[in-house]
């Protein structure tokens, strides 16, 4: 408990730029934070913005499958009315060639992994894992994304072939059962009622600013422009169209599909030194620097000789060069 009041009182002596929360979320995602640091997740990193409580940078170094030997960046976002929230948002950059990331905005489909997400029974680190999982075996998403296409697939012409009800039909079962029966669900034409296909679209609307239907432009910094974008963007796609070309690739494509994962390890390689704009000034900011000599090889050579411990490291962080600076061995009173 000291821990976590120590870490609350800390963070509310930073910047004045700083988006509040109330005690009680803070502390919630203190705990949240806490569980994600004992879970000690390998090949990625994750923290919260310094800004911004509801915006969390993570990096994911990435040892095998498809995507091996990539640094791939991405953001969490949770909404402000966390925890009484859905499942935060994980939007990569840049964007990977993956059957369930959105090719436009980069966000990662977790409606079928989480379709209730509930934060008091569900963590910030099972859904970090699901991040991890889907991109180091992406092939056996692919095969399990297909299967559940064919299933809707299935399930749809069984749907086509059923008989529909009339309209006189539903409004007398309705009417006998003292139910009004909504307008948008029928048709305006003929005697039928509307079509109710599966829709496969779960991409968010930026429509309501700061809600679960966007990115919350107010706290991500997106302008109204960008937001617009965002949603027209989302409108054009849907996941069904996405998959099948993706699947389409992988099993009958090979080079291109080969050349299209290649394109986006280069990215992620070319990128990785460039701040991203999104972190501003943001002192919490995962910022890659080149190799230094002098202050990254006494890290290495104690990695490799099994000398390393997280109580040996100390970071230090320099503001006027923008860069963190790490001491082996260095004394833990800090």
């Amino acid at each position: 408990m000291t821990h976590v009041r120590d870490q609350i009182s800390s963070s509310s002596m930073r910047s004045s730029t700083r988006i509040n929360c109330s005690l009680f979320t803070e502390y919630k995602l203190v705990q949240e934070n806490i569980l994600l640091q004992n879970e000690r997740i390998t090949q990625l990193y994750v923290i919260q913005s310094e800004q911004n409580p509801y915006l969390w940078f993570g990096v994911l170094f990435v040892d095998s499958g498809i995507y091996r030997g990539a640094v791939i960046r991405f953001n969490m976002y949770i909404d402000d009315s966390y925890p009484q929230c859905p499942c935060p948002k994980i939007v990569f950059e840049p964007i990977p060639y993956h059957p369930l990331v959105n090719p436009m905005t980069g966000e990662l489909d977790t409606k079928n992994a989480f379709p209730d997400w509930d934060s008091n029974s569900r963590k910030l680190f099972e859904l970090l894992l699901f991040v991890k999982r889907v991109i180091r075996h992406a092939d056996e998403y692919i095969v399990q994304v297909k299967e559940l296409i064919l299933q809707s697939s299935a399930k749809n012409k069984e749907d086509e072939l059923a008989p529909r009800p009339t309209r006189n039909q539903v409004i007398n079962r309705t009417s006998s059962t003292g139910n009004a029966l909504s307008d948008d669900l029928i048709n305006n034409d003929n005697d039928t009622l509307r079509s109710q296909g599966n829709v496969i679209d779960n991409t968010p609307s930026c429509s309501n600013i700061g809600t679960s239907d966007g990115l919350a432009t107010r706290q991500h910094g997106m302008n109204q422009d960008e937001c617009r974008l965002d949603e027209n963007l989302n409108k054009s796609f849907t996941w069904l169209h996405h998959t099948m070309a993706f699947i389409e690739t992988y099993e009958n494509d090979k080079a291109e599909f080969v050349r299209r994962i290649q394109e986006f390890k280069e990215k992620c390689y070319e990128q990785l030194l460039d701040r991203p704009a999104l972190c501003g000034d943001d002192r919490n900011a995962l910022v890659f620097t080149p190799w230094d000599m002098e202050v990254h090889e006494p890290i290495r050579t104690c990695i490799l000789t099994g000398r390393f411990t997280q109580s040996s490291l100390f970071a230090a962080y320099h503001k006027e060069t923008d860069s963190v600076s790490f001491i082996p061995g260095h004394s833990n009173n800090y």
